[in-house]
């Protein structure tokens, strides 16, 4: 099928409309200006992951946040129980509109928690 000029001007691609609206409508991001937030929109991407899979594990060096698009994550922590041994004790839920692993931007530290896709198939932005 041939594409028109006029295809490629005027219409919005889909990904990149629902990505600069996540990104506007995360606090964190709330006083960038247009041009700041369009700059934003073109470094980051979609992802998608399994239910279970891991996004990232406690201990890991950190690169980047996640604003999720769909799905359900759980954050996690290892404690040391009362028999010694180390066992994996979920903290928090979030779902569409959270995010999560902001501190890798302000920090070289490690990943203080994992992160898990929970349920059914998950999207962010990263």
């Amino acid at each position: 099928m041939v594409k028109y000029l006029w295809d490629n001007l005027f219409k919005i691609d889909h990904e990149e409309k629902l990505i600069f609206n996540l990104l506007q409508d995360c606090y964190l991001f709330e006083k960038l200006s247009l041009p700041e937030l369009n700059f934003l929109q073109k470094v980051v991407h979609i992802r998608s992951y399994r239910p279970g899979e891991h996004i990232f594990r406690e201990g890991e060096v950190g690169v980047g946040m996640y604003i999720i698009i769909s799905g359900q994550i759980n954050i996690s922590v290892n404690k040391i129980n009362k028999n010694e041994t180390t066992e994996n004790h979920v903290i928090t839920k979030l779902t569409a509109g959270d995010f999560f692993g902001e501190t890798a931007l302000l920090s070289e530290s490690p990943r203080t928690a994992t992160v898990r896709a929970h349920g059914g198939p998950l999207e962010v932005v990263e």
